[in-house]
C-alpha cells in the first residue's frame, strides 16, 4: 500500500496538515493547499518554511519521518 500520507486538521482558524512518509527512503510529497494557506510553517523543524505555489506545496519528507506544517497566509 502507499507509505505516504497526509491530512488536514482544522480547528477555529488554525490549520494543520500532517505529512507522513512510511517508507525506508525520503519522499516528495505534493500537497493541494486549502485557500488562504500562502506558506506552511514546520511545526517539527523550525524555521523551516515552505512557500505554496497556486494552491500546491511540494516538500521532501526524510524516512520513517513526518512534517506538521501550519498554514499561515
Amino acid at each position: 500500500g502507499p507509505q505516504q500520507m497526509a491530512f488536514l486538521r482544522e480547528a477555529g482558524s488554525e490549520r494543520v496538515i500532517v505529512a507522513l512518509n512510511c517508507a525506508e527512503n525520503p519522499a516528495r510529497i505534493e500537497l493541494k493547499l486549502p485557500p488562504g494557506c500562502g506558506s506552511l510553517v514546520d511545526l517539527l523543524n523550525p524555521p523551516a518554511r515552505f512557500a505554496a505555489q497556486k494552491e500546491t506545496c511540494v516538500l521532501d519528507v526524510a524516512p520513517n519521518w513526518a512534517r506538521i506544517l501550519q498554514c499561515v497566509s
